[in-house]
């Protein structure tokens, strides 16, 4: 699984046969009669693009630090989220639910793409949800 969002959080591997190639080192693997396998660089066949949606893993709320902290099960484009996109309720039904729909928030890593955000809450926003609990 490291493995692959290594691969995937390269937005130059793995596209199309263009931008895939597959090195072989001359210990990579052997015949039967223990002789290695010539070293080379091949180009792909073929490629099958990533068709398959992120899923939120986890999610924790720290109050204290005033962060919402988001795991996916596969790395996802950081700047593509929409923090006012996400609400934060107390039951898993609108019905009767007491909810907030966040207003904004600084996102973390600073880097492009992560299995991991932190969303640094607004003072407003985590004031609100404060007043919430009560």
């Amino acid at each position: 699984e490291m493995d692959l969002n290594a691969i995937k959080a390269r937005s130059n591997v793995g596209r199309t046969i263009n931008d895939t190639f597959l090195e072989l080192a001359n210990d990579a693997i052997q015949d039967i009669a223990a002789e290695f396998v010539y070293p080379s660089i091949l180009q792909a066949d073929d490629v099958i693009p990533d068709t398959t949606s992120p899923t939120i893993r986890t999610f924790s709320v720290d109050l204290d630090e005033g962060q919402l902290i988001l795991a996916f099960d596969e790395v996802v484009e950081v700047n593509s989220l929409n923090v006012t996109s996400l609400t934060l309720q107390n039951r898993n039904n609108n019905n009767n639910s007491l909810s907030f729909t966040l207003t904004g928030g600084d996102i973390q890593p600073n880097s492009t793409v992560s299995n991991q955000i932190i969303i640094t809450l607004l003072m407003d926003n985590l004031n609100t949800i404060t007043r919430l609990q009560d």
